[in-house]
């Protein structure tokens, strides 16, 4: 059977302000599952600089351990059909 699923593709600048950072990001995947979304897809490091090709010893206090997914997940909540 032949399915097309909508996808939705989140890219945005972020700053050194996780709070902020997350905000938008919210309101970014809030904004294209409205738009008829069924998949969201992220940037890498969709909520801090990107680091990794300089200075990661100045930006290591942004790794987080967190149980896969669940930041995504809080941005979901209330946003399903």
């Amino acid at each position: 059977m032949k399915r097309t699923i909508r996808v939705g593709i989140v890219q945005q600048a972020c700053t050194n302000d996780l709070k902020l950072n997350l905000e938008k990001l919210h309101r970014n995947i809030a904004s294209v599952a409205q738009a008829g979304a069924q998949l969201v897809v992220l940037q890498e490091l969709h909520n801090t600089p990107y680091f990794c090709h300089s200075l990661p010893h100045r930006v290591g206090h942004f790794a987080v351990r967190t149980p896969c997914g669940r930041i995504v997940s809080q941005h979901c909540r209330g946003i399903r059909h």
